[in-house]
């Protein structure tokens, strides 16, 4: 609220009308000036009873996007302009950005890190392939880490073991939120594919292609279709 301490608390009551949980979400407007972003980053959620700790595995932290996110209502409830959102937004960003840069100073990464998207990054359609593979054909791409949300279809496994880097991942990233809460097992898991001998190919256009010591693998995407060839 204009003028008051730099944190919001939305009332959030649960679906099942029992109990209830709070949202807050931080001023992060001229964070750095006033100190907030650095005790945050370093002592709240960073420091030794966080992200440094040696006795955590990890910690939870959800709309990295921060105000509004999941509380459409919360501008108003607040009276901010939309000018105030957004600079309550721009600050949000600028915190989580030095959280990231943080956290690869005490050996942690978070899931935005990884490059993805809310869950895991989607996954090629007939409409989006070419686009898809012509952004991960390349030595560049290796550098990046991949994670790539798995749907069980033959395409979506090409393209994973087409493009995929050094550090990379193909799976499920939201569970039991809108979606069954079992993880799928796909036939394609149990395959062994080999270690990849060289880098994406492009022999034709809109065709990608890349060998591994197991299985030679190609996606069409002119006519969105995959082929495995096993050694």
């Amino acid at each position: 609220v204009e003028g008051g301490p730099p944190v919001y608390c939305e009332p959030q009551r649960q679906a099942t009308g029992v109990g209830g949980m709070r949202q807050f979400f931080w001023d992060f407007r001229d964070a750095e000036a006033k100190g907030l972003r650095d005790w945050w980053v370093r002592e709240m959620f960073g420091g030794a009873n966080g992200a440094a700790s040696p006795s955590l595995d990890g910690l939870f932290s959800d709309d990295v996007s921060g105000f509004p996110a999941e509380h459409a209502d919360a501008a108003a409830r607040m009276g901010l302009t939309a000018a105030q959102q957004a600079a309550v937004q721009a600050g949000t960003y600028a915190t989580w950005q030095a959280m990231a840069d943080y956290l690869l100073t005490v050996g942690a990464y978070n899931w935005q890190m990884f490059g993805t998207q809310d869950g895991a990054s989607a996954a090629p359609t007939k409409a989006t392939c070419a686009a898809f593979m012509a952004a991960r054909c390349g030595a560049d791409f290796q550098r990046r880490p991949m994670l790539l949300a798995s749907d069980g279809t033959n395409t979506t496994l090409a393209a994973f073991l087409v493009t995929r880097s050094p550090h990379a991942w193909l799976g499920t990233g939201w569970q039991g939120c809108g979606t069954s809460p079992k993880a799928p097992w796909y036939d394609y898991y149990d395959w062994d594919v080999g270690a990849p001998l060289g880098l994406c190919e492009q022999p034709a256009p809109g065709v990608y292609r890349r060998v591994w010591s197991r299985v030679n693998v190609t996606l069409d995407c002119n006519a969105f279709a995959a082929d495995f060839q096993f050694a």
